[in-house]
């Protein structure tokens, strides 16, 4: 059920997701300067993005001379993702696909596997993160890399922000403004809930649109533990904003490992 709600989601959303992040009105990610230090660290030759969304970044590192794939639940998203690539000239395989699905759709296997976006957070309970993050392992080569991205939800609910505001900025002429609300419930094991209303000011009214996301708390604790249960090793940590959240590494065991 998560992960038809979760393509249901994010195809409803890709239409207009590039448009609010250029904007501002979306977060820009990852962090350059993870990507640039984790480049610089493994010098990967083959990079696999398997929540690749529209494929941002994929296109930039595909224009570095990297080998790089891309993959994502979203058949509105690998769209967007393809048109982005085609729009820059150069071509990056992408496939629609769900985790668990990767190792039987996608032959090669890669030295990085990117997982980022807070994409984990989208499995509704501890046994779809372990299988997920299971199935995404297996997509490296001996030695090869897995960085994830999770919040911190401890955190996230013990500050419970119930709203924002952002904007306004101007989007294809129209002034447009967001509101996000996350919906909290005080019981661990039930969904948080992000909705993003974008308001646009157009020439004669007001029009409104709503999105919706859907992400499931956990513990980061319980993400190292599946993360070494599925035999990655030298499992560590390096926290962003201030503490909202941490990327994660594992190495797949290997000769140089």
């Amino acid at each position: 059920m998560w992960r038809r709600r979760t393509r249901r989601e994010w195809d409803r959303l890709a239409h207009y997701f590039d448009h609010l992040t250029q904007a501002g009105l979306l977060p820009a990610w990852p962090p350059k300067e993870i990507i640039e230090s984790v480049l610089a660290e493994l010098k990967p030759n083959r990079i696999l993005d398997c929540a690749c969304g529209s494929g941002v970044l994929l296109t930039e590192l595909k224009e570095r001379g990297l080998d790089v794939f891309g993959a994502d639940i979203s058949p509105q998203m690998i769209d967007l993702a393809k048109k982005n690539a085609a729009a820059r000239n150069i071509h990056i395989p992408y496939v629609t696909a769900e985790w668990q699905e990767l190792p039987e759709r996608i032959a090669e296997r890669f030295d990085l596997v990117l997982c980022l976006g807070n994409a984990l957070s989208h499995c509704e309970s501890k046994r779809a993160r372990q299988e997920s993050i299971f199935s995404i392992a297996q997509m490296l080569n001996p030695g090869g890399v897995l960085l994830l991205d999770v919040r911190d939800w401890v955190k996230f609910r013990a500050e419970r922000e119930r709203y924002a505001v952002r904007g306004p900025r101007y989007i294809m002429g129209k002034r447009v403004i967001m509101v996000v609300v996350n919906t909290v419930p005080e019981e661990w094991e039930r969904p948080v809930t992000t909705e993003y209303i974008v308001i646009e000011d157009g020439d004669e009214q007001l029009e409104s649109e709503l999105y919706t996301t859907t992400y499931f708390p956990y513990n980061v604790g319980d993400i190292v533990d599946a993360m070494q249960s599925v035999g990655l090793v030298n499992v560590n940590s390096v926290p962003f904003d201030s503490g909202a959240g941490f990327f994660l590494f594992g190495v797949k065991p290997g000769s140089d490992t």
